[in-house]
């Protein structure tokens, strides 16, 4: 052998002896170890800067003091938790919460990390009122599995009262889906059945009180490998400076959204082990006392499968039950003797499974769940292998193959709709079942190979609807299966019925598990686009920045769908500069920077909405930033930014932009000397099925628009889920190049930024006035509108409504394939745009639930006197 493979061999040999002996590793991530950060998955989002802890099982990430997290302004928070050699994180956030208050996040004054043989730390040191808080992370020899939190709270300064303590780990949506255990009594354990919870209601949060020890959070299986987390609240302690410690009163709050386990600062006694209104108005005159320290311990243990049972395994010491069911499609719930949960697992793809119960397990009850039933076994005392267990009758459907289309199953009379890609938790929020990820009535095809080839029903009676969205004919099917028929669905390629020659269908607005609140995985999400007939998506998750371009390429979709790099920047953290907020908008397109937290997302938070705006502008000149659902009846009202304008104020649109609160959006920022507020490119008009938002956004946008400020109106789905539509509403922009593969993306997004962009539910409108698209300005005294309009048969249409200054002057009947024409006449400078309707009905109801079929038009602006377009000033109109 020669001496170089000598020296090779050596090499190899000594750099596996320093990989054992650096097992456990906690540092900062820097551009020079960037590669000891292994790859995280859906929701890791970690990067330079960071600090990452391994023991070389599980990988965690704490964020940099700089990087805020979903909620505050400030870092240290953990972000990143995953088997290091699967990428399966999706672990979202935890945040530490004084008196169960959002703003009351501490900020970070030190982060510090040890390493050593057998374990590892980082440290993360905060001060809020007062009171000064280290969080200790670690990971250890013996508890391989287990990421230890330990926390040190002690007063060093006057501050507001700490009455009460909580740790939130978020999940919004259900991205993960919590399973309530109580280990100690049982009483308390939920299992999947979750409690709704509206953060607004003082109600709500007490009902959703309980005294159960340990929560897992159950991810995703759907299209990445599987992983779920124990959250074990194990002891919180008062401890006087004699050393003597003190029991503190423990409590979760638990819902589809958020997870908090909290204490009380101070020992009392209750009348119950469950903290009730009267424990929480006492706590009320608690707080930490100069000379008291209080010492908490939990731990997150990471399980390696999307079930409970991942977790509870390692905590258990009952025996072992194992069997075999007759599908290997299905999950388990063990419950006890009274109904009540102990533990949830899948199958194998056998039928077979396994796991532990807790000790003194006695009669207990298996719960099978299905895509086609759910039943109940009750199993002996001693029973530890119940043989084979029979799940009830079910109907295969063969899916068509090499066809792009998306298929709806509806039940019929006493048939219930199928749940297809079902998850298999059953989870129900306030007794509704919970739908999340992948888990619809519909099932998308690409026209792939890998394409899904068949679904599981229960017998029953389906009406089967295919299409490939609002430009495509349906094809309808009336099944009639019994018990183990196998039906071949043969639905024809959907044919394309509106010719759409010239446009590009986009929507704008595009979330997958990427996001915090979601768990589809982005490969189903690229499939449900292609399915829906959407043609360019721009990829905007909460504030990550990310491509799914990559995706696409995979799955070799490239002809079909198009996307483009964005972010939506989701104001979360409540700041001097934004005491509500900013919002929630869209940019595009950005650079994704995979090495940097968040992907290269900039720093938005405690900024007002003009400075983000500009910090953007200044990065990437031609992106284009969109106002996103300006109005919302969500919970969280910060989400909406013409609710607040950051100031907690709403803007009035039957006010003139320079009268209080409105003049906020023309404030010159510190920060930069160029773009306000109001600075935005596009607004987003028609989010998802808000029809009601809708026409409270318009008005908002026709007071932009009198007072000559043009926003494009956009229509997106917004969608996070497979049964929340993709590509519906979408946008119609106008373009020379047509064929997705050699797609302009700076021309794209040229044509949506001038305006020539109608937004639609389902009918197809072309709009001019003398031959002027929207955006464009025609010289006239008088004018002609142009407004044709076509559908599929299945989307009606029967009204078209004119709006001049934002003001509807007529209403005319237009039908599919009309083109109506309206004379129009001007005495000043105006804007004109229009609507083109119909009313909701079957089938359209089946394929597009929730929406009504409606198109609306950008506005063509009218110069009356050729001496440039002077905008409708709204103390003018007032003034009439």
């Amino acid at each position: 052998m020669r001496l170089d493979k000598y020296l090779f061999v050596l090499v190899l040999l000594c750099s596996m002896e320093l990989a054992v002996g650096e097992q456990f590793i906690s540092q900062q991530i820097t551009t020079e170890n960037r590669h000891l950060l292994p790859e995280g998955g859906m929701d890791a989002i970690g990067g330079v800067d960071d600090w990452l802890l391994s023991n070389g099982t599980i990988c965690a990430v704490v964020s940099a003091a700089h990087h805020p997290a979903y909620l505050s302004s400030y870092g240290g928070a953990l972000v990143d938790l995953w088997h290091c050699d699967k990428a399966n994180d999706q672990w979202v956030v935890q945040h530490d919460i004084h008196n169960l208050r959002k703003e009351k996040i501490a900020q970070v004054e030190s982060i510090s990390a040890l390493q050593a043989k057998d374990f590892a730390t980082v440290t993360v040191n905060t001060v809020m009122d007062g009171v000064a808080m280290s969080t200790e992370y670690r990971l250890q020899a013996d508890k391989p599995s287990s990421l230890l939190i330990h926390q040190s709270l002690q007063r060093q300064a006057t501050g507001d009262a700490l009455t009460m303590m909580a740790s939130m780990i978020m999940h919004p949506r259900g991205a993960l889906k919590p399973f309530t255990l109580d280990t100690v009594t049982g009483e308390y354990s939920l299992g999947f059945q979750q409690p709704a919870v509206d953060t607004s209601r003082v109600g709500d949060i007490l009902s959703a009180v309980s005294a159960a020890d340990l929560q897992v959070l159950v991810g995703t299986n759907r299209g990445v490998q599987g992983i779920s987390y124990g959250l074990r609240f194990n002891a919180a302690n008062r401890v006087d400076q004699a050393g003597n410690k003190q029991a503190l009163k423990r409590f979760l709050i638990a819902s589809d959204t958020f997870t908090m386990q909290g204490y009380f600062p101070q020992p009392f006694y209750s009348f119950s082990n469950k903290p009730s209104w009267l424990d929480f108005l006492i706590s009320q005159f608690f707080d930490i006392e100069r000379e008291e320290i209080i010492e908490v311990e939990r731990e997150i243990i990471v399980g390696a499968a999307a079930d409970v049972a991942a977790v509870t395994n390692q905590i258990y010491q009952g025996r072992w039950i194992e069997g075999v069911l007759d599908t290997g499609t299905a999950a388990i719930e063990i419950q006890d003797a009274e109904g009540r949960p102990l533990s949830f697992t899948r199958t194998d793809n056998s039928g077979k499974f396994r796991l532990k119960l807790p000790e003194d397990t006695g009669a207990h009850r298996i719960k099978t769940i299905t895509p086609w039933a759910i039943k109940n076994h009750q199993l002996r005392s001693t029973e530890s292998n119940p043989g084979e267990i029979k799940t009830g009758a079910v109907a295969r459907i063969h899916l068509p193959r090499g066809k792009a289309m998306n298929i709806i199953f509806k039940g019929l009379e006493e048939t219930a709709d199928p749940v297809l890609m079902n998850e298999l938790t059953g989870m129900t929020v306030g007794g509704e079942p919970f739908l999340t990820g992948a888990e619809s009535n519909r099932i998308s095809l690409a026209g792939i190979d890998s394409d899904i080839r068949e679904v599981l029903v229960a017998p029953g009676k389906y009406r089967v609807i295919a299409g490939r969205g609002i430009e495509y004919n349906l094809q309808e099917r009336v099944l009639d299966l019994n018990a183990d028929d196998l039906y071949e669905l043969d639905f024809k390629m959907p044919r394309r019925v509106v010719d759409t020659a010239g446009l590009i269908a986009a929507d704008l607005h595009v979330h997958s598990g990427i996001s915090m609140d979601s768990s589809l995985s982005p490969r189903q999400r690229v499939i449900d686009f292609v399915a829906q007939g959407g043609e360019v998506m721009v990829t905007t998750e909460h504030n990550i920045s990310y491509d799914l371009q990559p995706v696409i390429k995979q799955l070799q979709l490239e002809k079909e769908v198009v996307a483009i790099a964005g972010v939506e920047l989701t104001g979360m953290a409540r700041s001097t500069a934004a005491p509500t907020t900013i919002g929630h908008s869209n940019v595009f397109p950005v650079n994704v920077d995979a090495d940097a937290f968040m992907g290269g997302t900039l720093a938005f938070e405690g900024k007002r909405l003009g400075d983000v705006i500009s910090l953007y502008k200044q990065r990437f000149p031609d992106s284009l930033f969109q106002l996103n659902h300006p109005r919302s009846k969500a919970y969280d009202s910060d989400t909406a930014f013409l609710n607040h304008l950051s100031i907690g104020e709403s803007y009035d649109n039957k006010q003139s932009l320079h009268d209080a609160p409105n003049h906020s959006l023309l404030q010159q920022h510190d920060n930069n000397g160029t773009y306000r507020d109001i600075d935005f490119d596009a607004i987003e008009l028609l989010n998802g099925e808000e029809i009601e938002q809708y026409y409270l956004i318009r008005e908002d946008w026709f007071s932009f628009l009198r007072q000559g400020f043009f926003k494009v109106g956009t229509a997106n789905s917004d969608s996070h889920f497979s049964h929340q539509l993709v590509a519906l509403p979408r946008n119609y922009i106008k373009a020379d190049d047509k064929e997705l593969v050699n797609i302009n993306v700076p021309n794209f997004i040229s044509a949506l930024r001038a305006g020539n962009v109608f937004g639609t539910t389902g009918p197809i409108i072309d709009v001019s006035v003398n031959g002027v698209s929207p955006g464009g300005t025609v010289i006239a005294q008088a004018a002609t509108l142009l407004v044709a309009a076509e559908s599929a048969e299945w989307v009606n249409i029967d009204t078209l409504k004119v709006f001049i200054n934002g003001e509807h002057s007529h209403t005319l009947a237009i039908a599919n394939g009309d083109t109506v024409t309206l004379n129009l006449e001007f005495t000043r400078d105006s804007f004109v745009t229009v609507e083109v309707s119909g009313k909701a009905e079957e089938p359209y109801t089946l394929v597009a639930p929730g929406f009504i079929p409606l198109a609306f038009s950008n506005p063509v602006f009218i110069d009356v006197a050729g001496d440039g377009y002077v905008p409708v000033s709204l103390l003018e109109e007032k003034s009439k």
